[in-house]
């Protein structure tokens, strides 16, 4: 009899101990933040920001003693000894041997907050093709070319917040419509601006063996940064393309005489 009355006393003074949070304690409530991320895609730039908001989920709280309607003693028996002698043994032991540490127990923390995000995508205006001569061309002779490329911002909003995304030139690509292609470090220079003659060679010039129209295609690399409202920049990993082309048409010159050196003075008689 006294061993079913221990346990029966076990399993009424069990549904007092203090309720414990399921699973590891939690860390404490996380502040609202915004995190933003940057990838380039091709001709652009795709910007994502992740807005967290903390939930409004109730935290568990602690069983109070008074839901099973007493201090954990049988219906109709005396209250027990401190010692454990009396019926049913020490509930205090019971309780004790049932949850070694009930003032230990803790609130479980917020649930997991919500997140709100939103993407925006930007792209660097193409740049314009300049060349020397103006369209066309001849065989034999280099033709010189520009690229109208410089740094450029774009602005927008991104949840809600300014955000600025910083273009810069790197690097640029030339097709020349021949089966050549070259990429250079400078976006090139005039003849007038370098001092030089007229079909003269420079950095970026090209020739052509071949009569006939081309069509020229200029693809210039901008390295990327962005940042949000009045932050610290921040770079991005990669490149975004901006790409622009135009038609010329290559010549033949045939030579003829005149009183001038046409090269070194294009208006002179004849020339």
């Amino acid at each position: 009899m006294r061993l079913i009355a221990v346990v029966l006393l076990m399993l009424l003074v069990s549904g007092v101990s203090p309720a414990r949070a399921q699973g590891a304690c939690s860390p404490g409530k996380q502040e609202a933040g915004l995190c933003v991320a940057g990838g380039v895609n091709g001709s652009s730039i795709d910007i994502s920001g992740t807005e967290n908001s903390p939930d409004s989920g109730e935290p568990a709280g602690s069983a109070g003693a008074g839901e099973t309607g007493g201090p954990g003693l049988v219906p109709g028996s005396s209250s027990p000894s401190p010692d454990g002698s009396g019926l049913g043994g020490n509930p205090r032991r019971i309780i004790d041997d049932l949850d070694p540490c009930p003032e230990c127990a803790v609130e479980q923390g917020p649930a997991a907050p919500l997140t709100l995000q939103d993407l925006a995508s930007f792209a660097p205006s193409a740049s314009a093709i300049r060349m020397e001569p103006d369209g066309w061309m001849l065989r034999g002779l280099p033709a010189n070319f520009i690229a109208d490329a410089t740094e450029q911002t774009v602005g927008g909003s991104l949840l809600g917040r300014p955000i600025d995304v910083r273009f810069a030139p790197a690097s640029y690509t030339w097709t020349w419509g021949d089966g050549h292609a070259d990429t250079f470090s400078q976006s090139g220079r005039t003849w007038s601006d370098l001092g030089l003659p007229r079909f003269s060679e420079t950095a970026t010039s090209h020739t052509y063996t071949e009569r006939g129209t081309v069509t020229v295609g200029l693809s210039v690399a901008h390295s990327v940064a962005y940042r949000l409202g009045d932050g610290e920049w921040v770079t991005v990993d990669g490149t975004v393309a901006a790409t622009v082309d135009l038609d010329a048409y290559v010549g033949t010159a045939r030579t003829v005489l005149v009183p001038a050196d046409c090269v070194a003075d294009p208006s002179a008689d004849g020339c």
